[in-house]
């Protein structure tokens, strides 16, 4: 099982997403602002959508509690990878910061 089945099957949009970033380092289409900026709509899209099906839930318009605690780890999870491309980008940034020229 390969890491985008896997994640195919917890997080959709995410895959796809990892698709288009390998077919962007081979092609050089995609610049590293462009990529920050897809990894911070998808977790603004995840929460959004966990946002709408906790109200459906709460309001009483949908009784599938699997499907809301399924989005609901979805944004989690978005929220996480937001939060260590972060602080990956400035633990480069330090790093080069500290190189001596």
């Amino acid at each position: 099982m390969n890491i985008n089945s896997l994640l195919s099957s917890s997080v959709s949009g995410l895959p796809g997403y990892l698709g288009e970033l390998g077919k962007a380092q081979e092609g050089g289409d995609a610049s590293f602002s462009d990529i920050l900026g897809d990894i911070y709509k998808m977790a603004e899209n995840t929460e959004s959508e966990d946002k709408a099906s906790t109200l459906s839930l709460l309001t009483g318009n949908v009784d599938d509690l699997s499907g809301v605690m399924i989005d609901s780890e979805k944004a989690e999870i978005a929220l996480n990878l937001t939060i260590e491309v972060r602080n990956k980008l400035l633990d480069a940034y330090n790093e080069v910061m500290n190189m001596q020229v």
